[in-house]
């Protein structure tokens, strides 16, 4: 996720950095900032897939943030666009470039965490993390870092891309919480899958996105793949 500050004032980009670091902490989410003091140095480093969030002050010299916002506009209608500003005149033309909200400084809290849920950046997952015991220690783990969980010789094992964590715990207790999250299914006995990794299906077997290969339950093959089909439908839905 990277996400630009467009604004003259070096006092409110502080304000702003702070509240989207907060945010951040608070909603697991990973981002990288870059802050400009004007639109021409914004724009000059702007580019098509760049910035996925775009704060803009509207009011900076020679180009103002409500032109930059046109040209974003034209030319990546995907990038989210919050505009700054210390007055309501420009409301109604922040519709023009399909703007997420329209902040007035000061930026009350309440009004920057409704922007920033517009924007839909937390992930609609019933699980987004989930505890695991290891050496004594409780640990959260991000469950969309999961491909997928086995039980092997009475261990629990965690799958992530290139590792494995393995749990003295029980397999059923343990993925209990993830059968309510529409990510993850049991495809076989002692197997559970995370959809969002499955690249294909061969045979009898999910394709991981990492290249192993997950065995598919023969007696419920049908259902196990309406359910994938139906993930990655919805999901599809969801980025258009």
């Amino acid at each position: 996720m990277k996400i630009a500050i467009v604004d003259d004032l070096k006092s409110d980009r502080d304000i702003l950095n702070e509240k989207l670091n907060q945010y951040a902490k608070c909603n697991n989410i990973k981002y990288e900032l870059t802050d400009f003091s004007s639109a021409e140095e914004f724009l000059e480093d702007f580019e098509v897939g760049k910035f996925q969030i775009v704060f803009l002050d509207i009011y900076m010299d020679k180009i103002t943030g409500m032109d930059a916002a046109k040209q974003i506009f034209k030319a990546d209608s995907l990038c989210k666009i919050i505009f700054l500003t210390t007055s309501e005149e420009f409301a109604r033309q922040s519709y023009s470039v399909n703007a997420v909200y329209y902040l007035i400084k000061p930026i009350e809290d309440e009004e920057f965490l409704h922007a920033m849920e517009l924007c839909k950046l937390k992930p609609d997952y019933n699980v987004p993390m989930i505890s695991i015991k290891k050496n004594g220690s409780v640990h959260s783990i991000e469950t969309e870092l999961i491909y997928y969980i086995d039980v092997y010789q009475h261990t629990t094992r965690i799958h992530l891309c290139n590792n494995v964590i393995e749990l003295y715990t029980n397999f059923s207790e343990f993925i209990a919480p993830l059968k309510s999250d529409r990510r993850f299914s049991v495809c076989s006995r002692g197997i559970m899958v995370n959809f969002q990794h499955v690249k294909d299906i061969e045979n009898d077997c999910f394709m991981m996105n990492n290249g192993e290969a997950v065995p598919i339950s023969r007696r419920n093959k049908r259902n196990i793949q309406e359910q994938w089909y139906g993930y990655t439908y919805n999901s599809l839905g969801d980025k258009l």
